[in-house]
């Protein structure tokens, strides 16, 4: 991975309606960067071959999840 990044949620008023913002004070944003498609699959490999145990240790912790892959197309063009 070349860049990671956690965000959290501003709770100040939405000035701007038209963007679907979710606002919830226990909400954390990961943004992930990867140098192409193969870091990308070896990365979700490891994250599904993780111990049960500790899995089911953070589905406590984390009530929903919710995934959105962007690739770069000119990245993908150039590969």
């Amino acid at each position: 991975m070349e860049d990671i990044s956690f965000w959290v949620s501003e709770m100040a008023t939405n000035d701007f309606p038209r963007l679907p913002v979710f606002q919830d004070k226990n909400l954390l944003v990961a943004i992930t960067n990867f140098r192409d498609k193969n870091e990308y699959e070896i990365t979700q490999q490891a994250i599904d071959n993780t111990p049960a145990a500790f899995k089911n240790s953070m589905l406590q912790l984390i009530t929903t999840h919710s995934s959105m892959l962007l690739w770069n197309q000119q990245n993908l063009n150039h590969h």
